[in-house]
């Protein structure tokens, strides 16, 4: 095989299985059997490793694609050497390996560069047996690698024939795309895992975090700072995060401090966003409506006033993050999980830059400042800011906004210009275990 040909690979599957279902409209639904992943015998999918064996160059970029769609990078061939017109070797390496040259002297970049001087590869070689054997491998990245993103990258966006046939046999049945997407997504949703309601009275076990170093954000929470009409976060069960919200009814200080509220349940899901297949999984962006009342003699379960909260014509309460708020995202955010995948998930902090209509969230990721816990600066990749781009559809990967105080003044010194976030509103995961 020409060494020209490997980076021209098919990346469509081969595979012909078709199942015909009906739809309630008595239209033709026709569905492919998706298998575009390889499987190993735990159930996984197969990772490359030292002194594999495989019979053809396509099958070692396949194998190491896959790999790298599941790990979160784009991979690409960078070399390969030839000997008396025989290909020996080839070497296949992530898409941030090597460094930009940089051809301008502007301050600001419109396209920053990508390259990061990663050294992941995969290197071949052809053995006297005609078998090709790994001889080098690397798996360590000097980036993050965000595998929710992989469907965006232009190897995987290639339409298989079977795809393609798929589409024009239900075209010509007049079926249209949300009928198939009905087929495909909701009649195949597995059992909901049963989980106690955030309704009533729940003790909190938060990790022991220590306190802020300059800010102290229990004063904001003091109780002449409650008012009837407002909407407060308040903390969740599952994992202790300012999950759910309670608008305010009714404040009583004398003789005792009595707050009532109202839970506020999530009404309708927002259009064209993946949903949670759990039902009980907790929601902080969308649209909300009052539930049952609720009487708190502290503000122990109560975060932080929430901002940018609207009220529609039918009395419904409207959360999205908003520009300037710093909210934790999920990392290789799942619409799968359950309630019981909280603990565990991972999350990044990030603050949003701007919101462009029901389409993106434009963020900034941000990472702690060396020494201290709470403090947080914008992370830097070859010189620039960390910016994503977050599709409409995945507003649910937005986990729950973080209290801030922004160091703006001269006197906080290097600091200025960073932000304090709330450790009782941090993801656990950003507190190492000792």
């Amino acid at each position: 095989m020409d060494v020209s040909e490997i980076e021209n690979v098919e990346l469509g599957e081969s595979h012909d299985g078709l199942n015909e279902k009906s739809d309630k409209g008595g239209k033709e639904i026709i569905e492919v059997v998706d298998d575009d992943v390889t499987i190993d015998e735990e159930g996984e999918v197969a990772m490359p490793k030292m002194g594999m064996e495989f019979d053809t160059v396509e099958e070692i970029y396949e194998c190491y694609r896959r790999y790298a769609k599941r790990m979160g990078f784009p991979c690409k061939k960078r070399s390969s050497k030839k000997d008396n017109g025989q290909l020996r070797h080839v070497t296949f390496t992530c898409i941030r390996e090597g460094k930009n040259k940089r051809v301008t002297d502007a301050s600001v970049v419109l396209n920053p560069p990508i390259k990061t001087g990663c050294k992941a590869k995969l290197t071949a070689r052809l053995e006297p047996d005609d078998k090709w054997r790994i001889s080098v491998l690397v798996l360590e990245h000097n980036h993050q690698n965000i595998p929710i993103e992989a469907r965006y990258w232009r190897y995987n966006k290639v339409i298989s024939n079977p795809v393609k046939r798929k589409h024009l046999l239900n075209d010509k049945e007049g079926t249209r795309m949300h009928e198939l997407y009905h087929t495909v997504a909701v009649e195949n949703i597995p059992e909901i895992v049963a989980v106690q309601s955030p309704q009533g009275t729940f003790s909190l076990n938060r990790c022991d975090i220590g306190e802020t170093q300059f800010y102290k954000f229990d004063n904001d929470k003091s109780h002449e700072k409650f008012h009837p009409g407002q909407v407060w976060a308040s903390y969740c069960k599952l994992d202790d995060m300012p999950k759910y919200y309670v608008e305010i009814s009714r404040v009583e200080v004398f003789p005792d401090f009595k707050l009532y509220a109202k839970w506020l349940e999530p009404s309708a899901p927002p259009r064209e966003v993946i949903k949670w297949l759990d039902e009980k999984m907790p929601v902080c962006c969308g649209t909300f409506k009052a539930g049952k009342e609720e009487v708190f003699s502290d503000t122990a379960y109560i975060s932080h006033l929430a901002t940018g909260v609207s009220v529609n014509k039918q009395s419904l309460y409207e959360i999205y993050p908003k520009k300037g708020e710093v909210w934790a995202m999920y990392r290789n955010f799942n619409s799968d999980w359950t309630c019981n995948d909280l603990k565990n998930c991972e999350c990044d902090v990030v603050e949003v830059l701007e919101v462009y209509d029901v389409r993106w969230l434009i963020v900034l990721v941000l990472v702690q400042v060396a020494g201290f816990k709470t403090v947080f600066k914008a992370k830097r990749e070859a010189a620039y800011d960390y910016i994503m781009g977050i599709p409409w559809i995945e507003l649910f990967r937005f986990s729950h906004q973080i209290p801030v105080f922004r160091f703006t003044e001269v006197r906080y010194g290097s600091l200025r210009g960073c932000l304090e976030l709330d450790p009782k509103s941090m993801p656990t995961c950003l507190f190492p275990l000792k």
